[in-house]
């Protein structure tokens, strides 16, 4: 087993492996994890993402929390969310905007001008998904959500910066 921790530099090893089956692996998760350093990133979006979805029960946990007919905020949905964001903060990806939707459902949200990425996590289990690139809205869909996010979502994510 290979233990991995995150700083300023991206993904670092923290303890190694066993055996050649642990390097290679260890090659492949320093690999991937490259593709997603950005120069801008800085710790203080992920501290502000990871506030931002630890504060969602208390702002939206009520029905109509928008002042409105909003359903409270699904514990399942926050959950797979913070899953979503363990996963993307080791890889050093960029920190997404948390919000919660009227279906109490947490939203994902990567924008630059003229390009965004939106992932729901709805409160089945499974994970919407819908971007613009260039002004053009590209198909969205929807997967099942189960603890990996394929790589056609990091890609999504990549493609706003």
């Amino acid at each position: 087993m290979i233990a991995y921790a995150v700083d300023s530099y991206g993904l670092q090893p923290t303890a190694s492996g066993i055996g050649r089956d642990s390097e290679d692996l260890s090659k492949v998760v320093i690999e991937a994890s490259a593709d997603f350093l950005f120069p801008s990133l800085t710790p203080s979006d992920w501290i502000e993402a990871l506030s931002d979805i630890s504060m969602l029960p208390s702002r939206c946990g009520e029905p109509g929390w928008d002042g409105e007919d909003a359903d409270p905020l699904s514990e399942s949905s926050q959950l797979a969310a913070r899953i979503v964001l363990t996963h993307l903060v080791a890889l050093g990806a960029p920190a997404p905007k948390v919000m919660a939707d009227a279906d109490g459902e947490v939203a994902l949200e990567w924008a630059r001008p003229g390009r965004s990425v939106i992932f729901t996590l709805q409160q089945n289990g499974s994970l919407s998904y819908t971007a613009i690139y260039d002004g053009i809205q590209e198909p969205s869909g929807t997967i099942v959500f189960n603890d990996v996010l394929p790589s056609m979502l990091l890609d999504k994510i990549r493609k706003v910066y």
